[in-house]
């Protein structure tokens, strides 16, 4: 019986370092009907030569260079040149499990999910350690309404580097570019256009924490992910979902108060004043029962915002 096509988008940027690990990772699967795209966002390294070393020995390699654009305008680069059934991300200074595909496409087939998803386990290069980002100890299925009430407790669920999407949903939707937190952002559109999605709790996306990564850079840039969060904000209101709508703006000012505590010494006064702003105002349409420790935590925000980022360190 013919494997359906799993196209595998791999967005890179200047990762000659990381490159050889990642694509001898996906070439190694036990699911080989495999279509990879390596998209080259302009690297000034030797990124693409290896790329082409590689296709050089792997007909289901396909390349394709682009001058700068940013990791958003890459992904959707990714997407339109796609052709599986199937598909997923993976960065370029990361690895996959050799089982990755396999057992993602077989947990999303027998629970006829939109999309399966898998723990991430983060490798620290400097230290050595591993970290497992999970909070669940069991496999388990998502639909309707669940399926947001896990967008505000999983830290899984955001990243689009641990899942096997159906092309046919993903393709319809748009990261926003510009952005280093779209996949926070495209989050909300995603589910909002599946009826399931299904959860399999073992590591099989393995994430390089370094200091060149993208979540490892402090600049402006991180104002970014407040947006993101803006968005599910925006989006909860306009469907009248009020529970959701109050979660999102809890949300919301959680990543004002972060934003904050790392870009204190990069903010102008006006920049932090208008963060502050924008925390009081949701802090003012908030109606739900807060829990003791964050309501605190609110409370010294808005009393001293350098103390609290002071108290957080």
């Amino acid at each position: 019986m013919e494997q359906d096509l799993i196209s595998v988008i791999v967005t890179i940027y200047n990762r000659e370092k990381y490159l050889d690990k990642c694509i001898t990772s996906i070439l190694n699967q036990t699911y080989q009907n495999l279509e990879i795209l390596l998209i080259d966002d302009g690297s000034s390294d030797d990124s693409l030569k290896i790329c082409q070393k590689y296709q050089k020995k792997d007909k289901r390699i396909k390349i394709h260079h682009q001058t700068n654009k940013g990791i958003a305008y890459t992904r959707n680069v990714g997407l339109s040149l796609a052709t599986g059934k199937y598909l997923c991300f993976c960065d370029s200074d990361d690895f996959y499990d050799k089982n990755y595909c396999q057992y993602l496409y077989q947990n999303l087939i027998e629970n006829n999910a939109d999309f399966s998803m898998c723990d991430i386990m983060e490798h620290n290069t400097k230290t050595g350690e591993k970290h497992l980002i999970a909070k669940e100890r069991k496999s388990f299925v998502a639909s309707g309404n669940e399926m947001f009430d896990y967008l505000f407790s999983e830290r899984r669920l955001g990243n689009p580097i641990n899942k096997l999407y159906k092309s046919e949903i993903i393709k319809t939707c748009h990261y926003p570019v510009n952005t280093i937190n779209e996949d926070t952002y495209i989050i909300y559109d995603l589910l909002s256009k599946c009826q399931k999605f299904s959860y399999l709790n073992l590591p099989l996306y393995n994430r390089m924490i370094h200091e060149n990564s993208i979540m490892s850079t402090i600049n402006i840039n991180r104002l970014d992910e407040i947006t993101a969060f803006e968005h599910w904000v925006e989006e909860f209101h306009k469907k009248k979902d009020e529970t959701h709508y109050q979660q999102a703006m809890v949300k919301t000012m959680d990543s004002i108060t972060h934003c904050y505590k790392i870009l204190k010494k990069i903010l102008d006064e006006n920049q932090k004043q208008e963060l502050i702003n924008k925390f009081k105002n949701y802090q003012r349409k908030i109606t739900i029962k807060l829990p003791l420790k964050v309501k605190i935590k609110h409370m010294i925000f808005t009393l001293s915002p350098n103390l609290y980022s002071y108290l957080r360190k």
